[in-house]
């Protein structure tokens, strides 16, 4: 028995099979994907963030100051999603106007051509 619990620790152990229970526990709550899909948000603006201030820049207090700010707006996006979803949609929607009137600009005009 003793042999037995040692095999089944050292497996579970294993990064592979950490990785499988984290994503087999994740996926079983509603509550788990929305902030897997906030941090995940949350991580990749932090990470543009972050490039845009740096700008490949040598300084390394600007190095410091990038990565502070990419752990809060990582911060920052993961706590608040719904900030990040009604703005998401208001520029889907700004879009969608600008695409609209192009749309109805470019019918109003003429399809002449003048030789």
């Amino acid at each position: 028995m003793l042999r037995e619990q040692f095999h089944l620790t050292t497996e579970s152990l294993k990064p592979i099979n950490i990785i499988k229970s984290t994503f087999g526990q994740t996926s079983g709550s509603e509550d788990s994907k929305q902030g897997l899909v906030s941090t995940s948000v949350g991580l990749t603006a932090g990470y543009f963030s972050k490039m845009l201030f740096e700008r490949a820049s040598n300084n390394p207090f600007r190095k410091v100051l990038g990565t502070a700010l990419l752990v809060g707006v990582t911060n920052v996006i993961a706590k608040n999603p719904g900030i990040v979803n009604s703005l998401g949609q208001m520029v889907v929607g700004f879009v969608r106007r600008r695409i609209n009137a192009r749309k109805l600009n470019a019918s109003n005009k003429p399809n002449t051509l003048e030789i």
